[in-house]
């Protein structure tokens, strides 16, 4: 049977524990509320922000680059450690920047001297914190992308 096969697959390749640990995980981040992220936004005075959820961050950047006529690098992205393996396993997109998650945080956009206490406010409700690109330009066909040397961030999300 095809699907016995593709479980069988999967559960060789990565063990019932490490997909039961991506999936705690997922659970956790998606389950946990933005309050805190809101209230830091409107401390630092954040530019703009989206949370990220069926688009992917690169589809919700995108969506912030053409209403804000801008073009957004993305030069590193956090996953969840192990999701980039599985994705692939399953055929997402994932490393191209379209994780299709349910809940994936927030995407604020800050200016340059706000980001440090950002992160620290976040800090102080135990709340990861990555800069992850930037807004490079003006532009007359704005877009969001993946830079050429795109690093992706493997981390457990305290």
């Amino acid at each position: 049977d095809l699907k016995d096969d593709k479980r069988d697959a999967l559960l060789e390749q990565f063990g019932e524990a490490e997909l039961v640990r991506m999936q705690e995980v997922a659970v956790r981040v998606m389950t946990h509320s933005n309050l805190e992220v809101a209230r830091s936004m409107r401390a630092v005075g954040a530019h703009a922000a989206t949370d990220v959820t069926g688009f992917g961050l690169l589809g919700h950047a995108q969506n912030v680059a053409v209403l804000s006529g801008v073009d957004i690098r993305m030069r590193r992205v956090p996953v969840i450690r192990g999701t980039l393996e599985l994705a692939r396993f399953f055929g997402h997109r994932l490393a191209q920047g379209y994780g299709a998650e349910t809940a994936g945080g927030m995407l604020v956009f800050l200016s340059q001297d706000s980001g440090e206490r950002f992160a620290a406010l976040l800090e102080e409700h135990g709340l990861p914190c990555w800069t992850i690109g930037e807004v490079t330009q003006q532009s007359a066909a704005p877009r969001a992308y993946l830079a050429d040397d795109v690093q992706f961030i493997e981390t457990e999300f305290p």
